[in-house]
C-alpha cells in the first residue's frame, strides 16, 4: 500500500504538465536579409542575446553578426571588418545599438559596437595562442565576466565593471586551477554564469567535468565533480538558474556522439554558501550544448529549454519524493548550438549550423 500511494503521488505531481502549450517556427532564411557575402551552409552560430521580443543578436562562424529590431522579420546578416576569419562564439547586447561580441580561437578578441554594429572597437586582443576565450555572462548592464581555457593551470577569468569598455585579468588572483585534461566548452556561450554581484558558476569538461563556485570577493571556491563520461569531447557545456533560490540546471554529453541516446544530458544541482550537490541524477538523451531556464507553466514550476545539435526538448519540473524530476513536454528532432531567452516573456531565441534560428513560444 505504501508503494502504490507514493506513485498515486508521484503521478499526480507531474501528470498536469500535458496542458502546457509550445511551439517552435524555424526562421526562413529567404526572409534573412544577408549582407556578409558568407553562404547560409557555410555559417555556424554559437551565441545569442535576446534584448527583448524585438531585439536580439547572432554571433558566429566566418566574422558574422546578426541582429534584428523586429523580432524574426528585418533580420540583416553582416560580417565584421577586419576579422572576417574569427569564430564568435558568444555575444551580449544591451539594446539595438550596443552589443559585446568575443571570439574563439586565434586571435582571441572582444568587440564592442554602440552604433547597432556598422562599426566595433577592439577592448580585448589576446594575440598569443595560449589563450582560448569560451564565454562571457552580464550580471547587470555593468558586471561581466569572461571565461577562458586554462593558461599556466589556471583559467582564465577577466572582469568588467564598465559595460565591456575595459576588462581586468584575474586569474592569478582567483587561481582556479583546472585538473588534467580538463577546460570549458565554447559551444554555446554558456558555460559561466553569475549568481549575484560577488559569485559566479563555471562549469567545465573534457577528462575532468566540474561545476565549480567561485566567490570573486574572497576567492572561495566550492567544487562539485559532475557525473560526465571523461573525453576531450564529453562533459558539461551549459548552466542556467531556474526561478528557485539555490537550484541550478547543467547540460551537456558528448558532441561527438551527439545523436546517441545514453549521453548523460540534464540534471539539476543544488546550492547555497558551503555546499554544492547533485539533487537529481542525469537523465539520458541526445548531447545538450545549452540549457535555459523559465518559470512560466501553469503551476509556476521552473521548465527547461535544452538543445543541442540532434534535437531541442522542452522540460517540466516537479518535486516529487525522491527529488526533482524532469517531464517531457516537447522534443523536436532540429539540433541548434545556443539558446537565448528573452527577459520579457517565454520567448526563446535558437540558433546553429548552417545559418539556423527559430522562436520558441512557451
Amino acid at each position: 500500500m505504501k508503494v502504490i500511494s507514493l506513485c498515486c503521488i508521484l503521478l499526480f505531481i507531474v501528470k498536469p504538465i500535458a496542458a502546457q502549450t509550445v511551439k517552435l517556427t524555424l526562421i526562413d532564411s529567404n526572409e534573412i536579409k544577408n549582407y556578409s557575402g558568407v553562404a547560409f551552409s557555410q555559417m555556424s552560430f554559437r551565441g545569442v542575446s535576446v534584448v527583448n521580443d524585438s531585439v536580439f543578436w547572432i554571433s558566429g562562424r566566418k566574422g558574422c553578426i546578426a541582429n534584428t529590431v523586429n523580432g524574426e522579420k528585418n533580420i540583416e546578416i553582416h560580417r565584421v571588418t577586419g576579422y572576417e576569419q574569427l569564430d564568435f562564439r558568444d555575444i551580449h547586447a544591451w539594446s539595438s545599438q550596443s552589443a559585446i561580441a568575443m571570439s574563439s580561437g586565434f586571435p582571441a578578441v572582444v568587440i564592442r559596437t554602440t552604433d547597432g554594429g556598422k562599426h566595433w572597437k577592439t577592448v580585448v586582443n589576446k594575440p598569443d595562442s595560449a589563450y582560448f576565450f569560451d564565454a562571457i555572462d552580464f550580471l547587470n548592464p555593468k558586471q561581466g565576466i569572461l571565461v577562458g581555457d586554462p593558461v599556466d593551470g589556471y583559467f582564465t577569468i577577466m572582469l568588467t565593471i564598465d559595460s565591456g569598455n575595459t576588462w581586468k585579468n584575474i586569474s592569478t588572483s582567483l587561481k582556479i586551477s583546472a585538473l588534467p585534461g580538463e577546460a570549458a566548452f565554447a559551444a554555446s556561450g554558456t558555460c559561466v554564469k553569475w549568481i549575484n554581484k560577488k559569485s559566479f558558476f563555471l562549469v567545465t569538461g573534457g577528462l575532468a567535468s566540474r561545476a565549480i563556485h567561485v566567490n570573486i570577493k574572497t576567492g572561495k571556491q566550492l567544487v562539485l565533480t559532475l557525473p560526465f563520461a571523461s573525453s576531450n569531447s564529453s562533459g558539461a557545456f551549459s548552466i542556467a538558474l531556474t526561478p528557485r533560490k539555490g537550484e541550478a540546471i547543467i547540460s551537456g554529453g558528448d558532441y561527438v556522439n551527439d545523436t546517441s541516446t545514453l549521453n548523460d544530458d540534464v540534471f539539476t544541482i543544488r546550492y547555497n554558501k558551503k555546499h554544492c550537490w547533485v539533487a537529481q541524477p542525469s537523465t539520458k538523451g541526445f548531447y545538450k550544448s545549452a540549457v535555459a531556464a523559465f518559470g512560466t507553466d501553469f503551476l509556476k514550476q521552473p521548465m527547461i529549454v535544452c538543445t543541442g545539435t540532434a534535437a531541442t526538448q522542452v522540460l517540466g519540473m516537479r518535486s516529487s519524493f525522491i527529488g526533482p524530476v524532469f517531464i517531457p513536454i516537447a522534443t523536436y528532432f532540429k539540433g541548434f548550438n545556443t539558446i537565448g531567452k528573452s527577459p520579457q516573456s517565454s520567448v526563446c531565441i535558437l540558433a546553429g549550423n548552417k545559418g539556423r534560428m527559430a522562436i520558441l513560444k512557451l
